[in-house]
């Protein structure tokens, strides 16, 4: 069926067990900062360090003209020509030691980048960074029944640090579409599930 050939493409090739517990470090719910009044984006903004207090912020799910949103953000002052980018920044802790297997699930309307702790782990719909800026179009517009799915990618677990953080920008594929939609999960499962039995 459509619904399922969507789900084998969504799924990343991700070899995720279902049968063990796992931890989330950002579920639906976390309280993202979020830069949606357009305009050149500061270059450190993918950084721990970078001062976000001046953004907006809201739990997730956040965008605007979907029912299901935890933060409605804005897309500037004409519906007819949105802002094309939309930044988001969470910062999370982790202790422990380094997980077995990580896990980034995103649902995004229409493209996205994804960095963790500055680099760059997904990339939908855009092109390369050096290509990508505030005035840059998705290339793709994705349909009614994808963009309710989440993509779900598996991740390199040393990528952790003790002050983690995440950052995201959403692209409109146009100035006129009529919703955009972010929301992400990050989760693992803990080393100790690979150890061997005693």
């Amino acid at each position: 069926s459509r619904i399922n050939e969507l789900v084998r493409q969504l799924s990343g090739g991700s070899t995720w067990p279902t049968d063990v517990a796992t931890v989330s470090l950002v579920r639906r719910g976390a309280i993202w900062s979020v830069h949606d009044r357009g305009g050149p984006i500061d270059a450190h903004w993918l950084d721990y360090e970078f001062d976000d207090a001046s953004w907006a912020k809201g739990p997730s799910p956040l965008g605007y003209g979907e029912s299901d949103l935890g933060h409605e953000i804005a897309f500037g002052p004409d519906r007819d020509n949105k802002h094309p980018a939309t930044y988001f920044r969470n910062r999370f802790e982790f202790t422990g030691d380094t997980p077995a297997q990580l896990r980034l699930r995103i649902r995004r309307d229409d493209g996205a980048a994804v960095y963790l702790n500055g680099k760059n782990i997904l990339r939908h719909h855009l092109p390369e960074a050096e290509a990508t800026d505030h005035l840059t179009f998705a290339d793709t517009a994705v349909g009614d029944l994808e963009e309710k799915l989440y993509y779900t990618v598996d991740l390199d677990p040393t990528l952790l640090l003790a002050d983690n953080i995440l950052a995201v920008q959403v692209h409109q594929c146009n100035g006129k579409s009529s919703d955009l939609m972010f929301d992400l999960f990050l989760e693992y499962q803990p080393s100790s599930l690979n150890s061997p039995a005693e």
